[in-house]
């Protein structure tokens, strides 16, 4: 039975395990490693985390955190983690305070926000079967909620992003959330569709805003919405005068689930009826309050430190050409070039 007992655990309490999981690795890896009692001369610890960790002393002391050379992220995530800072002191010989140093601060809120990650995926596949058939508890060896756990929560790759310092896990945390924000909330009227619209308008800006690439995402946010509009009976007559035509019999014969590559009338209605519900009252506040977050935030960073904010933490991205760091379809060249 005590053999059975972790298993047990790993399968129902999946949220807690996983956080404790990273919270053990957070602290004993780094000790074995970046100490030098195991793999001398290779950390664990990630070296943006030593840059976190710089930009928020300068924040604890008032200071722009922009004056740790290579800090190119929000001034905000600077200031959460000089909470963290040990410019003080005080309690750095408590052991009750051992998650508040910095060597730790840090790690503890990434941690938490990657189980987190994890949590809202398990809810969100959760709710995907509802409504289906019920499956075998049993898939081969692992149990469906074992399969929804190692999704996220014991998948190795995000455990040891978070883990070494990266603040990845806050992006991603902001970006799931925009997606149960759009996708768990049910519409039951004109007003809470909008209000579903603005609520993740806000979370999307504000995690483009804390890290730029889930612009992205912003035009299948708004084409989620467009739907949802839809849906509500307002658009669909105009939506059928685009995408249909009565002298088009043809249509009504054809496989109308497929793109139309190689139909360049059907295509150009298609086009056309897109614009028309991207148009919708939903989709156009969700960019509305997307953008208004996002800009009220870069303005907040620009007028407490500076230009230096928007020069360092938004427009280097568009240029940087560091191929280590690089997402970019030419980072090979790039590493030839230098």
């Amino acid at each position: 039975m005590s053999s059975a007992m972790p298993l047990r655990l790993l399968k129902e309490r999946p949220f807690l395990m996983g956080l404790l999981l990273r919270i053990a690795i957070m602290i004993l890896l780094p000790l074995l490693m970046d100490d030098g009692i195991f793999l001398q001369g290779v950390k664990y610890t990630d070296i943006d985390y030593d840059i976190f960790t710089d930009a928020a002393r300068y924040a604890a002391l008032g200071q722009s955190p922009f004056k740790r050379h290579t800090y190119r992220y929000t001034p905000f995530l600077a200031l959460i983690l000089s909470f963290g800072s040990d410019i003080e002191g005080a309690e750095s010989n408590n052991i009750l305070w051992w998650w508040k140093k910095e060597r730790y601060f840090g790690k503890l809120l990434f941690c938490i926000a990657d189980a987190l990650c994890g949590l809202v995926i398990l809810k969100l596949r959760k709710n995907a079967r509802k409504g289906r058939e019920v499956e075998s508890q049993q898939a081969g060896k692992l149990s469906v909620e074992m399969q929804d756990a190692l999704w996220w929560l014991y998948n190795p790759l995000p455990i040891n992003i978070c883990t070494r310092g990266s603040a990845e896990s806050f992006v991603v945390l902001l970006s799931v959330l925009g997606t149960v924000a759009t996708a768990t909330m049910k519409v039951e009227t004109k007003a809470w569709l909008w209000g579903k619209a603005a609520v993740a308008g806000i979370i999307h800006g504000l995690a483009i805003h804390a890290k730029l690439y889930p612009v992205v995402y912003t035009a299948s946010f708004m084409a989620y919405f467009a739907y949802q509009e839809i849906d509500r009976g307002n658009h669909t007559s105009t939506i059928s005068k685009f995408e249909t035509s009565e002298s088009d019999e043809i249509d009504s014969k054809r496989d109308t689930d497929s793109f139309p590559w190689l139909e360049p009338l059907r295509l150009l209605r298609l086009i056309k009826a897109w614009i028309f519900r991207l148009l919708t009252p939903s989709p156009i506040l969700f960019l509305i309050m997307s953008m208004t977050t996002f800009g009220v935030l870069t303005y907040l960073a620009v007028y407490f430190y500076g230009q230096e904010a928007m020069e360092e933490g938004l427009l280097y991205h568009f240029s940087r050409v560091d191929h280590r760091h690089n997402y970019s379809g030419t980072w090979y060249w790039i590493y030839l070039a230098r």
